[in-house]
C-alpha cells in the first residue's frame, strides 16, 4: 500500500506526515461515515506491513486542534488571498455544486484537476455529474474541478518544492478566498509566488488579505471543516 492509495479514499484529507524516532506518522482526517473503507485501508496496510498500528483511531479534534499540534512540533505560517473570479469560473464545470457559496478543503492536485471536499449548508442535486455525496445529510461531498490560480500556485509550490499543510477556499457569491496553512520557512518564498500570481492573473484582482504566525490566526481564520 502507498500513501497515494489513502489519498483516493473518500473524504480523507492528508494534515501532516513526518519522521520521529525511526517511525514514519501519518496524520489524516475523514468524514466517520468512511470508517469501513479507512478500516479496511489499515488493515490489508497492517498485512503487508507488520509493524502498522494506529496512534488513534477515532473522533476527530477538529482541524485547529490538529494544526496546533503540528504547530508545537513546526512553526506554521497563515496567508490569505482574497480574490474574484472571473464570471467562467463561477459555470457549471468549476463551481459543480451549482451554489453561491460553500467551503472547501483541497484533497490533491493532480493533472490539472482539484480534489476537494465541499461542505455547504445549501440543497445540492446529488445527481449532478461529477458530484460524489459523502454525506448528504452533513453537507459534505467530494468534487474534481478546476482552478488556474490553484493549479498555477501548486505547480509553483511543487517546483520549489513547497509543502502546504492546510489549503481551504470560501466562497461567498462572487468572492473566493483562497487560505494556505504551510511551515513558516516557506512563509517568503510563498508570497512570491503570489507576487507572480498577480501579474500572471490580473482578471482576478488578488489581494493579500491576511499573513501572519498560524498562532495568531485566530482573529480572521474561518474553519468550516466538518470532518
Amino acid at each position: 500500500m502507498k500513501l497515494r492509495d489513502l489519498l483516493l479514499l473518500k473524504s480523507v484529507i492528508v494534515d501532516d506526515v513526518y519522521y520521529h524516532g525511526g517511525l514514519l506518522y501519518v496524520i489524516f482526517r475523514f468524514h466517520s461515515s468512511q470508517l469501513k473503507s479507512v478500516s479496511d485501508f489499515i488493515l490489508k496496510t497492517k498485512q503487508q506491513i507488520p509493524e502498522v498500528v494506529p496512534e488513534y483511531l477515532g473522533k476527530s479534534p477538529g482541524l485547529i486542534k490538529i494544526l496546533e499540534h503540528i504547530d508545537n512540533r513546526i512553526p506554521l505560517y497563515y496567508i490569505s488571498l482574497d480574490t474574484t473570479p472571473p464570471p467562467s469560473q463561477l459555470d457549471p464545470e468549476n463551481n459543480p455544486l451549482g451554489l453561491p457559496s460553500w467551503t472547501r478543503e483541497i484533497e490533491y492536485l493532480s493533472s490539472g484537476k482539484i480534489g476537494a471536499i465541499y461542505y455547504t449548508t445549501g440543497t445540492v442535486k446529488v445527481d449532478r455529474e461529477g458530484v460524489d455525496v459523502i454525506s448528504e445529510r452533513d453537507g459534505v461531498f467530494r468534487v474534481f474541478s478546476e482552478n488556474p490560480i490553484l493549479e498555477f500556485l501548486a505547480a509553483k509550490m511543487s517546483k520549489m518544492p513547497i509543502m502546504a499543510i492546510n489549503r481551504s477556499q470560501r466562497l461567498e457569491k462572487s468572492r473566493l478566498r483562497m487560505d494556505v496553512i504551510l511551515p513558516q520557512i516557506y512563509a517568503s518564498t510563498y508570497l512570491d509566488i503570489v507576487s507572480q500570481s498577480i501579474e500572471n492573473f490580473p482578471e482576478w484582482g488578488i489581494t493579500l488579505a491576511g499573513s501572519c504566525r498560524f498562532s495568531y490566526a485566530g482573529n480572521f481564520m474561518e474553519n468550516g471543516s466538518r470532518i
